[in-house]
């Protein structure tokens, strides 16, 4: 008691000297002034407030400080000082808690500097449990500090109502008029925060939590919005650097899991449901370029659309909901569904909706979209300018989606891997393949082609002899992703083999060297090697694995042999044939109709093969193919003397393992 009185006499003689040296009148005496000092200058007064707060703090008497010192420095007009030292000990972590009148005048303090941002940093220091929730909230709603507005929330475990905030201030959306009809009730179960006097929810009934939330800066809250959502999918706490997220409580059902709540909301908003959340009127998204499905991700793409879909890769990349989890943790209803599907799913088909055009504001099925791609990139890309997206967009989604579907994680059906397929090889197209960057570019190119091959792998290849579709139909365009099955649900299956193929083939450039590579990186494990591409040149490698997977190993050896360095495509080729002739256990070469297409393509391209690689081919031939066979060939270069040598030379020197002899 005798400390605190004594710091207390300090303030009070140095606030009254700095009065007596202003001309006015001294602050009243308080009861615990019980120590007479004599009165400094009026530079006492900052080391005066420190030391009250500091005795406080050390003495573990707060309720002082907040009463008797804030009175006293009050009464003297010398608030800011004492407001500056009680601001600096919160920041250093020294005070977790501040009574309602400490915060009303810090507000009013930092609100004459224009320095907001301050209180917003003592929110975030402060322990949630101990301040006035409701009054905090309307003032960080007042003040639009984003950053405090999901520290509070989050701490009270409510992770859906940060994210309406911070999407409608991304949006710059004007808030619903106070003279208009009240909004109907948000979305956040009423139970969560009472608004002051009772009367509905904070931000709901009473005007919508946009009432007194003017739009300021959309971009940084687009930004905030997408730190904030890629905190949570990471299982931390908002600010980045305060630790993980609380746990869950006991028994607590999957919907409520943070990271269900926030993609749910993002997957499963409807234009209607933001239009209750925010408290404005549906025409005034529309007008902000809002219609159509999945509003909330159309608002994360426009702010950063590579940094939208990495954070969304957060989301799934190591986590998989249910749908009728994310489905519940929006406010939507689960038992209309006749099947479910798995979080990474139900993310690609929202986000390839949007890249192929889902914005007419018309229903959508919940597996894919409904329009039929466009024929070209381009295409899409307009496509997702109708919902205000940009090229970016366009392109980082599909890049998304190839990933996961090249892992095996999703599925997309025969139109729609085309449309990846598309975006791969036109991706090639355009790279730059000039002398000053040729080393890179080849590179680069190797990598592309690897990627096409991996898409290829996964989504599989339907047959590719005579030219036609898996169900018979003639080539040409891009297909119908309107295609569904009897039941009305899509038909998954393998990528039409001539659309596919058609895509694969370009034009060359003429730069060879981007195939030396001797065949690059290795074997795939379908039996036809890895290697380079891309560039704009043929994707020679991808077309050959592309006729491997639809059946056609004749076409794919051909391939092969088109590559630019004749001894390259050669090898490759001889490889693929011997991994498809002597694949079964009994070394007596494959069986069955794979067999017999291996055997059947090196008997078509013999000539060809001998002439790039005698040893090799001639080895083959020797294995597998009989006497007849080889007086067959030669029956065929009968026009060529210089073709009858070779192979007459090749196979009387040739070992049957691939040596050569004498």
């Amino acid at each position: 008691q005798w400390l605190l009185s004594l710091s207390i006499g300090y303030a009070g003689a140095a606030l009254a000297a700095d009065a007596a040296a202003r001309g006015v009148a001294p602050p009243p005496p308080l009861p615990l002034m019980g120590v007479a000092l004599r009165g400094g200058e009026a530079g006492e007064v900052c080391a005066a407030a420190a030391c009250a707060v500091d005795l406080c703090l050390l003495l573990r008497n707060e309720d002082v400080l907040f009463s008797v010192v804030f009175r006293l420095f009050s009464a003297a007009g010398h608030r800011g000082p004492l407001l500056e030292a009680i601001e600096a000990r919160v920041l250093s972590g020294e005070m977790r808690s501040l009574g309602p009148e400490v915060v009303a005048a810090l507000v009013d303090h930092c609100a004459g500097l224009r320095r907001m941002d301050r209180v917003e940093r003592c929110v975030l220091h402060l322990d949630v449990y101990s301040m006035d929730l409701d009054r905090v909230i309307r003032l960080c709603e007042r003040h639009r500090l984003y950053s405090a507005l999901v520290y509070v929330f989050n701490r009270i475990r409510e992770f859906r109502r940060p994210l309406a905030y911070l999407l409608m201030a991304a949006t710059g959306i004007a808030p619903h008029s106070p003279g208009a009809p009240a909004p109907p009730p948000t979305l956040t179960p009423p139970q969560a925060l009472p608004a002051a006097g009772g009367g509905g929810v904070v931000g709901g009934p009473s005007g919508g939590f946009g009432s007194q939330f003017p739009p300021d800066n959309p971009l940084s809250a687009g930004y905030k919005a997408l730190v904030y959502l890629r905190c949570v999918f990471c299982g931390n706490a908002f600010p980045p650097g305060s630790g993980h997220l609380p746990p869950p409580l006991p028994d607590a059902p999957p919907s409520e899991e943070p990271r269900a709540q926030l993609l749910g909301s993002l997957l499963f908003w409807e234009v209607a449901d933001l239009s209750r959340e925010w408290g404005v009127p549906e025409a005034a998204l529309a007008d902000a370029g809002l219609w159509g499905p999945y509003p909330a991700l159309q608002v994360l793409l426009r702010v950063d659309a590579p940094a939208a879909v990495a954070v969304l890769g957060d989301a799934v990349s190591s986590w998989d909901a249910v749908e009728t989890d994310l489905r519940a943790a929006a406010g939507k209803p689960t038992d209309e569904l006749d099947s479910v599907l798995v979080a990474s799913q139900v993310l690609v088909n929202a986000l390839l909706s949007l890249v192929n055009g889902g914005g007419d504001g018309k229903p959508r099925s919940r597996w894919a979209p409904s329009a039929a791609p466009p024929a070209s990139a381009a295409g899409a890309h307009a496509a997702l300018h109708g919902c205000g997206v940009s090229d970016a967009a366009c392109r980082s989604v599909l890049d998304f989606a190839v990933g996961l579907v090249s892992c095996g994680r999703v599925s997309v059906r025969p139109s729609l891997g085309l449309r990846l397929l598309r975006h791969l090889v036109d991706a090639a197209a355009a790279a730059p393949c000039g002398d000053v960057a040729a080393a890179h570019a080849r590179g680069e190119a190797h990598a592309r082609e690897e990627a096409v091959m991996k898409l290829l792998l996964a989504l599989g290849v339907a047959a590719t002899l005579g030219g036609g579709n898996s169900d018979g139909r003639g080539g040409g365009g891009g297909g119908n992703d309107s295609e569904q099955g009897a039941e009305g649900e899509p038909s998954f299956g393998p990528l039409p083999g001539r659309e596919a193929l058609s895509l694969l083939v370009h034009p060359t450039n003429g730069d060879d060297s981007r195939h030396d590579n001797g065949g690059g990186g290795g074997s795939d494990g379908s039996g036809v090697n890895g290697g380079g591409g891309g560039g704009g040149d043929p994707l020679v490698l991808a077309e050959a694995l592309a006729h491997h997977l639809g059946g056609d190993c004749s076409a794919a050896v051909g391939a092969y042999l088109r590559l630019p360095r004749p001894t390259t495509g050669a090898d490759l080729a001889l490889s693929y044939l011997a991994s498809a002739l002597d694949s079964r256990p009994d070394g007596g070469g494959a069986g069955g109709r794979s067999g017999g297409a291996a055997k059947s393509a090196l008997l078509a391209h013999a000539l060809s093969l001998v002439s790039a690689c005698p040893g090799g081919a001639a080895a083959l031939l020797l294995r597998h193919a009989s006497a007849d066979e080889h007086a067959a060939l030669l029956a065929a270069a009968h026009g060529s003397p210089e073709q009858q040598f070779a192979l007459l030379d090749a196979l009387a020197n040739a070992q049957p393992d691939g040596g050569g002899g004498d």
